[in-house]
């Protein structure tokens, strides 16, 4: 496990509350407070002797008057401002009771989900509006050399397990027939985010994502990125997250965390050694490498945005 000491920050409980629309529950910070009129989810600082799930209830009921009853981990992210450093244990609430009102007296309200915007928030809070508008199981292409296969392969996993986002790896396909495959998928599946694999050119000319692997993250410049629908990369340490994070990356897989199928003698991080980079990381991890639907939970527990794979979305 790397070396992974970092300076002493103030935790703060933050909770994602969601209506029945699917709506998020947004307040004003007051003008005299850090970061003073930003936006900013509910939450507060975790007290001494206080779990963060105690910390969120006791933040909900004294800032909404509403009772979280079920919640679980969606990111944690350790920040630096000029003036404090803070880690945001971010948790969504699942179910709670009663009403929710500005009962200290501050606005609130009820956005969807896409017109959340940056901008509006302190700095910190950007990978938590990222991790809401992804998915927690991200697919991996499986590697084929037929156009019409892959093309058809992809589209019943997609279809099978209601694939939301797609990170298109086709090492054996040359330039062209990768084209020819991302505009048909693009075409037939728009729904899904699709990550193009190392094309940055083609990527910009689909309107879509790129996927870096982890040694193009160390020879891609960051302002050729800027136009980018978004962007990913493939890692395996913590230097390899910070030059992700440095790069403006949305989200990294990280792996291969256990054996895989497709890469049976590579080196594993192990589950420890996940968890303390991911407890690191500014950026939504995905976990990648031996991953089953079952490992979901535990990796979601860790504070990982979920998991990713090849063959664990095999369609029948």
């Amino acid at each position: 496990v790397p070396n992974l000491v970092m300076s002493k920050r103030v935790h703060v409980a933050v909770a994602v509350v969601k209506d029945e629309q699917g709506r998020v529950l947004i307040a004003r910070r007051a003008q005299n407070a850090h970061q003073g009129g930003k936006l900013e989810f509910p939450g507060g600082k975790v007290e001494a002797q206080e779990s963060v799930q105690q910390a969120l209830q006791r933040e909900l009921f004294e800032e909404l008057g509403i009772h979280a009853q079920a919640m679980q981990p969606l990111i944690k992210i350790n920040h630096h401002y000029v003036d404090k450093s803070v880690c945001l244990d971010v948790w969504q609430v699942q179910q709670y009771t009663g009403s929710a009102y500005g009962k200290e007296g501050q606005p609130i309200f009820w956005l969807p989900v896409e017109q959340l915007k940056p901008i509006d928030f302190p700095a910190a809070n950007g990978a938590v509006i990222t991790a809401l508008r992804l998915p927690s199981q991200l697919m991996i292409s499986p590697d084929l050399s037929d156009t019409a296969a892959v093309v058809a392969e992809i589209g019943r996993r997609v279809e099978c397990h209601q694939i939301d986002a797609v990170i298109l790896r086709l090492p054996q396909l040359a330039d062209k027939a990768y084209e020819a495959v991302a505009r048909q998928l693009i075409q037939q599946y728009p729904q899904v985010r699709w990550q193009i694999h190392g094309k940055i050119d083609l990527a910009l000319g689909l309107g879509v994502g790129l996927h870096l692997s982890s040694q193009a993250l160390f020879a891609t410049q960051a302002a050729s990125l800027s136009a980018l629908d978004s962007l990913s990369a493939s890692i395996h340490n913590i230097a390899e997250l910070r030059q992700a994070e440095c790069l403006g990356v949305d989200f990294a897989v990280l792996g291969p965390v256990q054996s895989t199928p497709t890469h049976p003698g590579a080196d594993t991080l192990g589950w420890a050694c996940f968890d303390a980079i991911v407890e690191c990381s500014h950026i939504p991890v995905y976990a990648l490498g031996g991953m089953q639907l079952a490992d979901l939970a535990r990796a979601v527990a860790a504070g990982a945005q979920g998991v990713a794979g090849i063959s664990l979305f095999a369609a029948p």
